[in-house]
């Protein structure tokens, strides 16, 4: 088998050569075969052949040769590109200021495409996953700026993504965060608050909003209600001036569903919805019991693992008066459709209505307050909401506070 995947690597590398120098050749011909090689050294180096490294640099050397913008291009970011193995292992601090040195000379060439956003892209992403945190906001910047007007939609806003991502690291929002579920102190939350605000001063944008309605979630669930409350009016108070219609919706969408989260602890809890074949759903039939209501898709990971503590839940508890009904907020109703074709549930499930909106956006995630999956609720015997579980809660401590309750 290494015998035959190394005639076939040569025989592909062979080929593109031959396309690279041969007489008539179109610019762009040239330069796929380059790509095609390129791709085809670092499969090889990918399966352990020796000496690709140095293959692969001495032909983007010889790329420089060709006279040729786009092969001279290929080139540079491909040894650029060779730079982030170690970055991205959090080698000294003299590769990381070539990398990056290098970096921004890429982000001056004329017409940065797609081919130099990607490449910049695994650049930033090397100095994520080596750690080198100041390198990173001032990368992340230069990116962001460069491309947030690109006229490619997908590249201009992961570009506002990035100046937001930028505006964090540079705060430390990320690190505030992390201290403050790890410690749970009153300064940590009082920063983080603080922080936020200055956040929301310099981005008003859909990549922010995502980011600190995220930090409601992490407040809520770490019992942080009131920093959750000053987070959430600094959210509606910061966004209020926003024009885009559809960045509006969004603020609204994030500001009703916190209410929503903060108002529900201790009042009674309704649930308005069809069960998943289409028949009618009636919440009465609960009451008296302890009641986990568990939002789900079968396109989340995570939903899934939770979905089958669920199960193991019900079956554990149900002859003590315990009771599961999922909500399923899958986008595509076929989704649901093909899960159950494999699969059954001991208990109840329920979606929307079919003509209503899906997923967050639907009326049951927006009822609900759910922002993020998994995410359930334990109603208590007299059909008040007692907890709202997040996925920081494990299973034991469920456990624990239904055996309680029962």
């Amino acid at each position: 088998c290494s015998s035959d995947l190394r005639n076939i690597i040569t025989s592909r590398i062979l080929l593109s050569e031959k396309i690279i120098d041969m007489e008539g050749a179109t610019e762009d011909e040239r330069y796929e075969a380059a790509r095609h090689k390129i791709d085809v050294i670092l499969l090889a180096t990918k399966y352990g052949f020796p000496g690709t490294d140095q293959q692969l640099f001495q032909f983007c050397e010889d790329l420089k040769t060709k006279r040729s913008n786009k092969l001279s291009r290929l080139s540079r970011l491909t040894l650029f590109q060779l730079m982030f193995s170690g970055v991205a292992e959090g080698n000294s601090d003299e590769a990381v200021t070539m990398m990056t040195d290098e970096m921004f000379d890429i982000l001056k060439l004329p017409d940065p495409d797609a081919d130099v956003f990607q490449a910049v892209s695994n650049g930033l992403a090397a100095l994520q996953q080596g750690r080198h945190i100041d390198s990173l906001a001032q990368a992340l910047t230069r990116v962001g700026t460069v491309f947030q007007d690109s006229s490619q939609p997908e590249i201009a806003s992961q570009a506002q993504n990035y100046l937001d991502i930028a505006a964090t690291v540079e705060l430390k929002f990320g690190d505030k965060l992390e201290e403050l579920v790890k410690q749970k102190s009153d300064q940590a939350a009082k920063e983080l608050i603080e922080i936020a605000g200055e956040l929301i001063k310099r981005r008003t944008t859909t990549g922010m909003l995502a980011l600190l309605s995220n930090c409601i979630l992490v407040l809520e669930s770490g019992e942080r209600m009131q920093e959750a409350t000053q987070l959430r009016n600094a959210i509606e108070e910061g966004y209020g001036a926003a024009e885009d219609a559809e960045l509006k919706r969004r603020v609204a969408n994030v500001v009703a569903k916190a209410k929503r989260r903060a108002d529900m602890l201790g009042n009674p809890y309704e649930l308005k919805a069809v069960v998943h074949d289409g028949s009618a759903f009636d919440w009465s039939k609960y009451q008296g019991k302890v009641v986990l209501v568990f939002f789900w898709t079968a396109t989340s990971e995570a939903s899934m693992t939770e979905l089958a503590n669920a199960r193991q839940f019900y079956l554990r508890n149900k002859k003590d008066g315990f009771e599961v009904v999922g909500v399923n907020l899958d986008t595509d109703p076929r989704i649901l459709q093909e899960f159950f074709k494999l699969n059954s549930l001991p208990f109840v499930n329920v979606v929307n209505e079919p003509e209503s909106a899906k997923g967050f956006d639907s009326p049951l995630a927006v009822a609900h307050g759910v922002d993020s999956l998994p995410s359930a609720v334990l109603v208590g015997r007299d059909g008040t909401v007692i907890e709202r579980l997040s996925p920081m809660v494990t299973p034991e401590e469920i456990q624990a506070r239904m055996s309680e309750l029962l």
